[in-house]
């Protein structure tokens, strides 16, 4: 017996490597208005985020080049980082804002990826906060992550946003601050910028 299931298994493998396998990514127009992005994968909103306000001057904004080729207005004192390997071919933007945080601005053009959530390196899904704030056909929803007990790092506070922009653009965005007052600030001037009815944009498609 033991010698017939050696021979099954080797003439099992022979036949795979005779055969030319192809995975191919599913691939489904992405999202252009909140609705949309609504039903997407991803965590469900319980209701409407109660952000910090946040009061933005437009003419103190200045501007910042996405990977995409968008452009954000920010407010001084934030600065686009060096893009890391793999940046450009993903259409990441990395940020550095208010109080040391981090943001990870990602263009999406996939629907079939669906909006991000937050996993641990052992498959382990932390429960978060999921709220939404709907703006006509734009809109943003916010995941809030508490610190991971064990995470030794500076800006352990996490928040993945989903945000389909006044232009019908979705970004999923990726937040980290050393508190959950940072956490929630950041998360708050980063809706406000992303949702400017003029974020003077040419951007590619």
């Amino acid at each position: 017996m033991r010698i017939v299931l050696v021979l099954a298994l080797f003439a099992f493998a022979a036949d795979c490597e005779a055969q030319e396998i192809t995975f191919r990514r599913e691939v489904l127009p992405p999202p252009t208005t909140f609705a949309e992005m609504e039903q997407l994968k991803g965590p469900v909103s319980s209701g409407s985020c109660a952000l910090p306000s946040v009061s933005l001057v437009v003419d103190s904004l200045k501007p910042i080049i996405l990977s995409d080729s968008a452009t954000l207005l920010v407010p001084g004192g934030w600065q686009a980082l060096e893009q890391r390997p793999g940046d450009d071919e993903q259409d990441r933007t990395r940020l550095a804002g208010p109080a040391d945080s981090r943001a990870l601005i990602e263009r999406e053009r996939n629907g079939a990826t669906g909006r991000h959530f937050l996993m641990y390196g052992n498959g382990e899904q932390p429960e978060g906060a999921t709220c939404s704030i709907p703006r006509g056909q734009a809109g943003v929803i916010w995941t809030f992550y508490p610190p991971h007990p064990q995470d030794p790092s500076l800006r352990k506070y996490m928040a993945l946003g989903s945000i389909i922009t006044p232009a019908g653009r979705w970004y999923n965005v990726s937040l980290g601050a050393a508190s959950a007052t940072d956490q929630y600030q950041l998360a708050s001037i980063l809706t406000e910028l992303m949702l400017l009815q003029s974020p003077v944009a040419t951007a590619i498609h």
